[in-house]
């Protein structure tokens, strides 16, 4: 397949329930893969989709804006690449409510992640550090991850909105890599950000 985007290519198809996207060929082939853009909304409302393999995802940074979200029957999404590197993660997997696995991933060059894993109440943590050095809205990041036990975060400083970043986060004990004591916590953009945790 050579194509630069693959945005919204399945949006609301109900025809399947497991699918490979093989997009060896956008890496192989220079013309395309200098200007692939991504898999922004590449799923969105694919409401039987429960498995996702990735095959050939080029390792340059890419869009996953919208790529999984509202996926209701989404268990497992998995890829040959040991580790995906998105520059828009925003609302990826929201509303994905029984996911469980995801590929690892890279955040260091991600610039949004605004309702990444919104309401993934099955969603297991297997990422070993979250890097928002370039992000600076956490609104509903982690909201109603109701497996995460512990969060291991880096560059925050830049972050400037909190709002139920992780909301209903009720089995959540641990953060690392945020300080709750700066000023910026105490403003509007803060709002329920640990409520509901238990």
């Amino acid at each position: 397949i050579n194509c630069k985007s693959f945005g919204e290519a399945f949006r609301g198809n109900a025809s399947f329930k497991k699918i490979t996207l093989d997009i060896t060929s956008v890496e192989n082939d220079p013309e395309y893969y200098s200007s692939y853009q991504g898999l922004g909304s590449t799923f969105t409302s694919c409401h039987n989709l429960t498995e996702v393999y990735l095959k050939g995802i080029p390792s340059k940074p890419f869009s996953m804006r919208h790529t999984f979200n509202y996926c209701k029957q989404l268990t497992k999404v998995t890829s040959d690449v040991a580790t995906l590197k998105p520059t828009d993660m925003s609302y990826a997997f929201e509303k994905c409510t029984i996911l469980e696995t995801i590929p690892n991933i890279d955040f260091s060059e991600c610039t949004r992640v605004t309702g990444m894993f919104y309401d993934c109440k099955k969603i297991k943590n297997n990422i070993e550090l979250y890097d928002f050095r370039y992000a600076v809205d956490m609104t509903n990041t982690f909201r109603n991850c109701w497996e995460f036990t512990e969060i291991n975060l880096a560059g925050t400083e830049n972050i400037e909105c909190f709002n139920r970043g992780f909301n209903a986060c009720k089995n959540l004990e641990r953060i690392t890599g945020l300080d709750i004591t700066s000023g910026k916590f105490e403003n509007k953009y803060s709002e329920y950000m640990f409520n509901s945790c238990s």
